[in-house]
């Protein structure tokens, strides 16, 4: 049974992202296909699982905003999680 330690979550600011909700759904659409080979939840927003962490992007309801959640074994892992998501995002929208 995986047991995770640590529980890790950043507010990431994408004003110009998801002010149209085409681009929040685009990008959403870019995120499941570039972690296709992931398990992927699509229930609340896309969580991706990993081998021992994962990591769960949600748009706010009442803020501009993109919310990314990560869990690992050790902060530095789900600091990492985080960071790479966030550098794929801003790929993804630039």
């Amino acid at each position: 049974m995986m047991k995770f330690n640590f529980f890790y979550f950043l507010f990431i600011v994408f004003f110009l992202a998801i002010s149209c909700s085409k681009n929040e759904i685009n990008t959403k659409n870019q995120i499941k296909e570039k972690y296709k080979n992931q398990p992927i939840n699509t229930v609340d927003g896309v969580k991706i699982e990993f081998d021992m962490e994962w990591v769960h992007l949600r748009k706010s309801n009442t803020e501009p905003i993109i919310r990314i959640y990560a869990e690992g074994n050790t902060q530095r892992v789900a600091d990492s999680l985080v960071n790479k998501i966030k550098s794929d995002i801003k790929e993804l929208t630039s």
